[in-house]
C-alpha cells in the first residue's frame, strides 16, 4: 500500500443554490431497502432488491451573511403543507465536493428532517439538518449513475468570516404577563424543534420516487431559572375537559438582544407536561410548549415564523 493511500478528509456540500459548511465531521449513508427471499426448506435464502436512497446528515454553520437564505432552505416546509411532495418535478441534485479534489454528484435531493434551531450564545443555531438523495426523474435502478456520479474537480475554498458566525444572546416572553414576559433560561437556551412525518410514495415499477408531507409539528423547549412555585402552577393549562388546549396559549417570542439577527415568533404556545423540582436545580424543569394555529386574519396562521431582523436606527 502506498503511504499516501488513506483516503479521507474534509468536504463541503451545494445544494438548490446554497454551499453549505458543517460544524463538524458529516456523512452520506447510503441505504438498501431490501426483501428477504425465503423457502419453507432452507429459511432465507438470500434477499432482492428493494429500491435504494442516500441521507446526508450534518449541522450546518450558520453566518450573518448567508441567514436568510439558510432558513428558507432548512426550513421550506409549513404545517399547511399536508399532501405536497417534497421533491419537485424537477431534479435539484446534491454536490459534495472533497478538499481532496474529489466530487460525489446525487441526482436528485431534498430535505427531509429540517434542523432543531437553538437560541443561545455559544450553541451552535442550527442542529443537524438531514437530506435524502433518490433516483433522478426516470432513473434506473439497475444504472448507478441515474443515482450518484464520482469525478475529479477542482477544489475551491468556500468563503467563510469567523466573526460572522451566529452566536447571540436572546429574550424570552411568553405573553405579557410577570414574570412570563422575561423569562431567563439556563446555559441551553431555547430550542424550537420542528417535526416533519413523511410519507414514502413507492411504485411497483420505479419503487422510491417520492415523499408527501403527511403532517408537520412543532415545539419550543426550555428550562427557566427565574420562575417559582406559583409561576409552575400558572403554567398548567387548566382549561376544561375536552376543551382546546390553545384557550390556555399566549404567543411566544423570542429575540436577539442585539436587535439584529434570527427572531422566532409563535403565536400560539401551550404549555404540556410542565415539571417542578426539589433540589439543587432551578424550581422549574424543562418546559415544553406545543406550538398551535391560530385563526386571524381570516386565516389559518404557521405556528412559527422565522425571521431575519435588522439592527434598528440609531
Amino acid at each position: 500500500m502506498l503511504r499516501q493511500a488513506f483516503y479521507g478528509g474534509p468536504a463541503y456540500f451545494t445544494h438548490d443554490g446554497v454551499t453549505y459548511q458543517f460544524h463538524e465531521n458529516w456523512d452520506a449513508k447510503v441505504e438498501i431497502k431490501r426483501i428477504d427471499r425465503n423457502t419453507n426448506l432452507q429459511g432465507k435464502v438470500g434477499s432482492a432488491m428493494d429500491y435504494f436512497l442516500i441521507r446526508i446528515t450534518g449541522k450546518p454553520i450558520a453566518t450573518s451573511a448567508n441567514l436568510a437564505t439558510l432558513i428558507a432552505k432548512l426550513h421550506p416546509y409549513k404545517a399547511s403543507d399536508k399532501g405536497k411532495l417534497i421533491f419537485p418535478d424537477t431534479d435539484k441534485p446534491g454536490v459534495i465536493q472533497t478538499k481532496d479534489g474529489r466530487s460525489l454528484t446525487l441526482a436528485a435531493c431534498a430535505v427531509s428532517k429540517p434542523p432543531n434551531v437553538t437560541f443561545a450564545p455559544g450553541q451552535d443555531l442550527f442542529d443537524t439538518v438531514e437530506w435524502v438523495g433518490l433516483l433522478a426523474i426516470a432513473g434506473d435502478s439497475a444504472d448507478i449513475t441515474d443515482f450518484i456520479t464520482e469525478t475529479g474537480s477542482a477544489y475551491t475554498e468556500p468563503a467563510l468570516d469567523p466573526l460572522s458566525i451566529i452566536s447571540e444572546r436572546y429574550t424570552l416572553a411568553w405573553g405579557d404577563t410577570e414574570p412570563f414576559d422575561e423569562i431567563e433560561t439556563d446555559g441551553s437556551g431555547i430550542v424550537l424543534e420542528p417535526s416533519l412525518d413523511l410519507k414514502e410514495c413507492i411504485t411497483q415499477i420505479g419503487g422510491l420516487l417520492n415523499y408527501r408531507i403527511n403532517g408537520y409539528s412543532s415545539m419550543a423547549k426550555f428550562t427557566p431559572v427565574n420562575l417559582a412555585s406559583a409561576d409552575f402552577v400558572d403554567l398548567i393549562p387548566a382549561v376544561g375537559r375536552g376543551k382546546m388546549l390553545g384557550l390556555a396559549g399566549q404567543e411566544l417570542i423570542v429575540t436577539p438582544v442585539s436587535g439584529a439577527g434570527i427572531q422566532l415568533t409563535c403565536p400560539l404556545a401551550v404549555t404540556i407536561d410542565p415539571t417542578t423540582r426539589f433540589g439543587e436545580e432551578s424550581r422549574v424543569g424543562e418546559v415544553q410548549m406545543e406550538l398551535h394555529r391560530v385563526y386571524a386574519e381570516s386565516a389559518l396562521q404557521e405556528p412559527y415564523k422565522l425571521e431575519v431582523i435588522a439592527p434598528e436606527e440609531p
